[in-house]
Order: C-alpha cells, then structure tokens, then sequence
C-alpha cells in the first residue's frame, strides 16, 4: 500500500508539471500588447492603397474603351453623313480628310496601348521572381509602361484634334451654304422683274 501510494503521488505530481507548461515570454507580450498607432496607420494606408489601385486600373479600363468607342464611332458618323456635314456642297476637304485621318491613328493608338500595357504586365512579372528567386533589385516602372502611358495620351490628343477639325470644317461648309443660298435669291430677285418687263411684249407682238 505505500508503495502504490508512493508510485500515485509521483504520478499527480508528473501530470501537474505536464499540466502547468510556461508560455514563452515572446508569446505573452504579442498576446497582451495590441497593434501601435504607426503600424495601425500602414495598415490603413495599405487598404486605401489597394483600393486606389483597383479604383485606377478599372479608370484606365473605361478610358481605353470609351476613347476606341468614340473615335470609331465618329469616324464612322462623319464618313456616313459626309453630305450632311458638308452642307450639300463637294463635301471632301483638307479638313475633313485631316480629321478623318486624326480619328483613325486615335484607334490605332488606342489598340497599340493594349498590347504595351500587357507587355509591361509580364515585364513586371519577370522583376518580380527575379526579386524573389535571384535577390535582384526591384525598380519601379518599365518601357512598356511608359510607352502605354504616351499612346493613352496620344489617342486622347488626336481624337480631339479630330472633332475640332471636323467642327471647322463643318462650320465653313454652312456659311458657305447660307451665302449661296443667299446668291441665288439675288440673282432671282433680279431676274424676276426683267422677265416681267420682258412679258408684256412678248404678249403685244
């Protein structure tokens, strides 16, 4: 019997040790102490980074698309209504011709700015294994980039140069209009009255 007691008392004594294992003092101080000011303010910056990121690549999206569908858009308008445009005149002008010309490298611009923006996409893929595999140093921003950055803005550009070209031509094809018009009722006006002369003899002989 004292000896089970014995073997029973060394027993409860091993399991209250396993029991009571100390918690590492690094494990203790991240549990208790909450995030800094600092850190809790990079955390915010963070998400309105990513946010900004996403909110500016979905702007970059909706002015691709709407730069292509404008300019398509009006090329193809003017080209169908050239006789309307040109206020029934000979219609074909350096104006007209310029800006039709101005809407079509809009496109192309536009479209070539894609296939750079999915160049500097893998470009940036290939800095960044390089980084992680090779230790190599990161830089920010790449040619392809910036090339997508000069075609966005060259297709804006010449897609206003387009219709401010073709709102000239327009505006001097009307008052070109209005002045033969207002040619033609002159030269009736004239003629009007020496045909009224001009009837009464015919009528006596």
């Amino acid at each position: 019997m004292a000896e089970r007691e014995v073997v029973d008392s060394q027993n409860s004594e091993h399991k209250t040790t396993a029991q009571v294992t100390p918690i590492p003092a690094d494990e203790q101080v991240g549990a208790s102490v909450e995030a800094s000011p600092d850190e809790q303010e990079t955390a915010r910056l963070l998400e309105h980074w990513k946010s900004t990121l996403e909110l500016r690549n979905d702007q970059y999206r909706t002015f691709d698309r709407s730069v292509l569908a404008v300019s398509g858009g009006a090329l193809a308008i003017s080209i169908a209504n050239v006789d309307k445009i040109s206020a029934g005149s000979s219609g074909f002008t350096q104006l007209l011709v310029l800006s039709w010309l101005a809407f079509g490298l809009s496109i192309v611009s536009n479209i070539s700015s894609y296939w750079t923006g999915t160049k500097d996409a893998e470009r940036e893929l290939e800095k960044i294994a390089d980084r992680v595999e090779k230790g190599a140093p990161y830089e920010i921003g790449n040619r392809y980039r910036t090339a997508t950055y000069s075609l966005n803005f060259l297709a804006l550009s010449l897609f206003c140069a387009g219709v401010v070209l073709l709102s000239i031509h327009a505006y001097y094809n009307m008052e070109g209009a209005n002045e033969r018009k207002d040619t033609d009722a002159t030269v009736m006006g004239t003629e009007g009255p020496a045909d009224a002369q001009a009837s009464p003899e015919t009528t006596s002989e």
